[in-house]
C-alpha cells in the first residue's frame, strides 16, 4: 500500500513542481485572506495532487495494471486516501519554508505561522471534498469525473470564506448558541472532534469508493 502512495508521489513530478509555484502566489496574491491563507493554500494544493494522480492513472491504463497484480482492490483505494495526509505533509512544509524566507527576506508581505487550529481545519476541508470527489472517481473514473470534480471544488473554495465570516457573525439564534457552545470547549476538544469527525467522514467515503470500485470493470 505504502508503495502505492509512493507512486502517487513519483509520477507526479510536475505536478509537484507546479502545485509548488501556486502556492508560492497564492500567497503573494491572497493577501486579504489574512490568516486563512494556509488552510486554502493547501486545500487548492492538494487537490492539484489528488487529481494529478488520478489523470496519470487514467492517461496510463494503471487500473489495468494494477488489477493485474496481485493488488487487493481495498489496497488500491486506502491509497489513495493516505495520500491526501502525504500530500498534507508535504505542502505544510513547503509552505512553511516559504514563509519563512520570506520573513528573512523582510519582503513586504504578510506571512502567518502555521498553527495546530489551521492544519485541523485544512484537514477537515480536505477531507470534505475528496470525500465526495473520491467514489466518483472510483466509479465512473477521472475524465467522467472531473468536471463535477471541478464545481465542486469551486463551491468548496469560494464558499468557505463565506461561511468563516458568516460563523463569526451568527444571524440565528441556533449558529449563535453553537458558536457560544464551541467557545466553553477547550482547543484540545475542539480540535479532537474535527479530527474525529474528518476521519469519519474519510471512512464512510472510502466504503463507498471501495464499494464502486469492486464492481467497476477494466
Amino acid at each position: 500500500m505504502l508503495n502505492l502512495v509512493i507512486k502517487d508521489i513519483l509520477v507526479q513530478r510536475r505536478t509537484f513542481f507546479g502545485a509548488f509555484v501556486y502556492l508560492l502566489f497564492f500567497i503573494f496574491a491572497f493577501q486579504s485572506l489574512e490568516g486563512n491563507v494556509y488552510t486554502s493554500a493547501i486545500v487548492a494544493f492538494v487537490y492539484l495532487l489528488v487529481m494529478g494522480a488520478f489523470a496519470y492513472d487514467d492517461k496510463s491504463k494503471a487500473d489495468i495494471m494494477l488489477n493485474s497484480l496481485p493488488i487487493k482492490r481495498k489496497n488500491i483505494v486506502m491509497a489513495k486516501y493516505i495520500s491526501l495526509f502525504a500530500y498534507v505533509v508535504i505542502g505544510t512544509v513547503v509552505f512553511s519554508v516559504i514563509t519563512s524566507v520570506i520573513s528573512m527576506l523582510n519582503i513586504s508581505i504578510k506571512t502567518y505561522p502555521v498553527t495546530v487550529e489551521l492544519l485541523v481545519s485544512a484537514i477537515l476541508a480536505i477531507s470534505i471534498l475528496n470525500s465526495i470527489s473520491f467514489p466518483l472517481m472510483f466509479k465512473w473514473g477521472y475524465n467522467k469525473a472531473r468536471v463535477f470534480n471541478m464545481i465542486l471544488f469551486l463551491s468548496i473554495f469560494f464558499s468557505a470564506p463565506l461561511l468563516v465570516n458568516f460563523f463569526s457573525k451568527p444571524d440565528s439564534e441556533f449558529i449563535a448558541t453553537v458558536v457560544a457552545f464551541l467557545k466553553r470547549q477547550s482547543d484540545i476538544t475542539i480540535i479532537s472532534g474535527l479530527l474525529s469527525l474528518s476521519f469519519i467522514i474519510l471512512f464512510i467515503s472510502y466504503l463507498i469508493s471501495l464499494r464502486f470500485y469492486k464492481k467497476r470493470e477494466f
